[in-house]
């Protein structure tokens, strides 16, 4: 999939750019499987920051460059440089974790568009968004067991939010990689597309998205995730703020309007 002219530049990136209402976070380290270096991590980082503060941008999508790869994870080759010694490990998980939490914070719907390999932090990634869909080619799989390492409890909670706690420890236990239909099946993603139409797929899930009102879809992103906290850590009140915003915008006397006149509405996010 080609989503960008520039995606093409070296060294490893991932850019981030915006098509209309569409916005891309688009990972590119093809030469390794799209893998993500210090850099990419902080340029997420910057990327989903810049943006969830552009109004024009409804809808965001994430994705990896070349089709042959989402993400494979952290870039091993560049370990003994930034993630040797505890100072430097404790740098590199700072930023990393501080990029998936950016990610998950991302007030708009955030799409993962997944092709080929979805690796250890690329399952990561993934599970930030909230919503995935995989090209019938794509294999995912968690090597933490066979890496002696640990998935981190954020993580680990996200995949078990969606697959529950016994399909979690089959992934995890046994550090397999799945094909898209098993993925399906353990709920890992919302569906599975044909290779060759998985990006046109995406974009129109995307468009329809990008149609409808920001306030409310910025809400139920709130809502879903505080059902999806422990209660005490729930902020209810912000819940009702959010969905009192809605109540009293321009967005809601406008598709009251709509409906009226038998048209569509135009959301402007006010």
């Amino acid at each position: 999939m080609t989503a960008s002219p520039d995606a093409a530049a070296t060294p490893p990136s991932l850019h981030c750019h915006a098509e209309g209402p569409i916005g891309w976070l688009v990972v590119d380290n093809a030469a390794r499987l799209n893998a993500m270096t210090l850099a990419m991590w902080r340029q997420l980082d910057e990327g989903a920051a810049r943006l969830a503060a552009d109004p024009s941008v409804r809808v965001v999508i994430l994705t990896g460059k070349g089709g042959n790869a989402f993400c494979s994870g952290g870039d091993i080759s560049e370990f003994s440089e930034h993630r040797f010694g505890a100072k430097a490990i404790e740098t590199y998980d700072s930023v990393g974790k501080g990029a998936l939490n950016r990610l998950a914070a991302l007030p708009k719907p955030t799409i993962a568009l997944i092709e080929g390999f979805c690796l250890g932090g690329g399952v990561a990634m993934a599970l930030r968004c909230d919503i995935r869909f995989a090209a019938d080619t794509a294999k995912f799989g968690i090597p933490a067991a066979k890496l002696g390492l640990s998935y981190d409890f954020p993580s680990v909670q996200k995949l078990v939010g969606l697959v529950g706690p016994s399909n979690a420890k089959l992934i995890l236990y046994s550090g397999r990689r799945f094909s898209a239909a098993e993925s399906l099946r353990l709920g890992l993603v919302n569906g599975v597309v044909a290779a060759a139409d998985i990006a046109s797929h995406v974009r129109t899930l995307a468009e329809e998205l990008a149609a409808n009102s920001p306030l409310s879809q910025t809400a139920s992103k709130l809502i879903v995730d505080m059902v999806m906290r422990d209660e005490s850590q729930r902020d209810l009140d912000a819940c009702v703020a959010a969905e009192n915003a809605c109540l009293s915008s321009e967005d809601y006397a406008e598709a009251t309007r709509a409906f009226a006149e038998k048209r569509p509405p135009v959301f402007r996010g006010r």
